[in-house]
């Protein structure tokens, strides 16, 4: 298993993917730890909501609120107000986490494609350009690829972080991907330098092991097949670099904290005991729509709908 995520301050598995959705109802909601709950659990603003509300239904409950058994109308909630900011705050929760869906469905996307190119370049050095005269040609050109690879998803995995470290550096000399002069030469290119450097030489290796081929045919689809490789990691990049405007995710966090807010205190003005319930599901929606969106946004960290890189790395090199 190659773990390219060799780094002590860094997680070094994968998460796991694999669930039943033919599971009961019961099955599903007792694994809490894989879902959302645990994380909007451990924020303090949920137990801020939650204890206005307790407070609030606590005082409610005493006869705080009550006129002659009435609510006091200065004080009440007026729930078509807050069922329309509750629609609204739905509707926009839901857009933007169908957005972040979509986008984390393209960096899949990509991310698959780049492995699947690897695997026809690979597969066409091993068919037309291993000869008597350069028999490890084909080898030295998936290794070659195979190590571009592997550094694209270590920068990907440790965007907006300190970049590539020591430990995987190390990691990847360790498993034969790049020799230490290999190594001492690229170590110090920035990302983009580094990846062209390397596909140029890759490149150069096919031309030289399609030399002796009369087909063009071949030649065309496999420059095309490296030019795909090197647009598909550009998109990524770029996808990872295109942030939401933090006016936008201002909005979209004071829309859901108001509405907790006033959910927190309307809620409380009931005499049924099932009301901090209610106020807790709600909660978990809300906040657990956030968290979720923010995970999808980049999928190369370490939450549990993180891509599993190094399995795909690891079958990638079998």
């Amino acid at each position: 298993h190659l773990n390219i995520m060799a780094d002590p301050s860094m997680p070094s598995a994968d998460q796991d993917w694999s669930y039943n959705p033919k599971a009961g109802f019961i099955a599903t909601l007792l694994q809490l730890s894989r879902s959302t709950v645990p994380n909007v659990l451990s924020r303090s603003e949920f137990w801020l909501f939650f204890g206005i509300h307790v407070m609030t239904w606590g005082g409610y409950q005493s006869g705080w609120f009550r006129v002659e058994n009435y609510i006091e109308p200065f004080i009440s909630v007026d729930w078509v107000d807050l069922k329309m900011l509750t629609t609204v705050t739905s509707f926009f929760l839901a857009f933007y986490i169908n957005q972040c869906y979509e986008r984390y469905q393209r960096m899949y996307t990509l991310s698959r494609k780049m492995f699947g190119t690897v695997h026809d370049v690979a597969f066409q050095a091993r068919l037309f350009m291993r000869t008597k005269e350069a028999p490890t040609t084909d080898r030295l050109i998936s290794r070659w690829l195979s190590a571009v690879t592997v550094l694209c998803f270590v920068e990907l995995k440790n965007y907006g972080g300190k970049g590539i470290t020591e430990q995987q550096w190390a990691h990847l000399q360790k498993h034969g991907l790049l020799t230490s002069d290999e190594l001492s030469k690229f170590k110090g290119l920035p990302p983009n330098q580094r990846l062209l450097a390397m596909l140029y030489m890759v490149g150069d290796l096919t031309k030289q092991g399609l030399a002796g081929q009369k087909d063009n045919a071949l030649v065309v689809e496999t420059t095309n097949r490296l030019l795909a490789f090197r647009e598909y990691h550009q998109e990524l990049c770029d996808a990872l670099e295109l942030s939401i405007p933090f006016q936008y995710h201002h909005l979209l966090t004071a829309v859901v904290a108001g509405n907790l807010l006033l959910l927190a205190y309307g809620m409380a003005l009931t005499d049924s005991c099932l009301a901090p319930c209610m106020f807790i599901m709600m909660a978990i929606l809300y906040m657990g729509m956030l968290d979720l969106s923010a995970q999808l946004w980049n999928p190369f960290g370490s939450d549990a709908v993180d891509f599993p890189v190094n399995k795909w790395v690891t079958d990638c090199l079998r």
